[in-house]
């Protein structure tokens, strides 16, 4: 792959993150400015395609082939929702931007700059900080999600992925790709980090 093609990527990663960050921003201040209904969707372990009404206040809970969506008059799961979809997308663009100077680094040929192995263990912590990012979720968006969602049929019961004995729980899975991504970044940070010394004595025997 070109430095030019890899280039035109990273951008157009950074522009698709932006734009999906925007979308999520613009329907809160819509949902807002009309007093609701407000939604948050969710992955749920289920393949029923049923909606379910809600005990408090208007709304429905529709769940369709893994996809638990919320409809109500409460702002609060949206909201959440949409912080940490900004927080995410803040730490992509920065882990992006990063990248695109390492790829600028090579281009010139100085691959072993001091700030190449630097940015690679920005991206690799960040990285590696994704999966933590995920059990954040799990730990806080996801009971401000469901404190919502009380179905009004008894004997239906939602529950976050690390809870246990309901009919719905929500889906969450430690994704050891991103860990093992984050390892990898910061191992070649030590090898460039390596090599800009390596290059740094030959330079000076030289």
């Amino acid at each position: 792959m070109s430095i030019r093609l890899l280039m035109f990527l990273l951008r157009f990663t950074q522009v698709m993150i932006g734009i999906a960050a925007a979308v999520v921003l613009l329907v809160f201040v819509a949902h807002l400015a009309n007093g609701g209904p407000f939604t948050a969707s969710w992955p749920v372990v289920t393949t029923d395609a049923v909606i379910h009404p809600l005990q408090a206040g208007a709304g429905s809970i529709r769940i369709d082939h893994g996809l638990l969506a919320l409809s109500s008059s409460d702002w609060r799961p949206e909201l959440a929702q949409l912080l940490f979809v900004m927080l995410f997308a803040g730490g992509a663009t920065f882990a992006v931007i990063q990248l695109m100077h390492v790829v600028r680094s090579i281009a010139k040929g100085e691959p072993f700059a001091p700030e190449t192995a630097r940015r690679l263990r920005i991206i690799g912590w960040l990285a590696i900080a994704w999966a933590g990012f995920d059990v954040a979720i799990a730990l806080v968006l996801e009971p401000l999600l469901l404190s919502g969602a009380a179905p009004l049929e008894p004997g239906v019961r939602l529950a976050s992925s690390l809870a246990k004995g309901a009919n719905y729980q929500l889906d969450f899975r430690l994704d050891f790709v991103k860990i093992g991504a984050g390892l990898v970044a910061l191992a070649l940070a030590q090898a460039f980090a390596i090599g800009g010394r390596l290059a740094e004595d030959d330079a000076a025997i030289v």
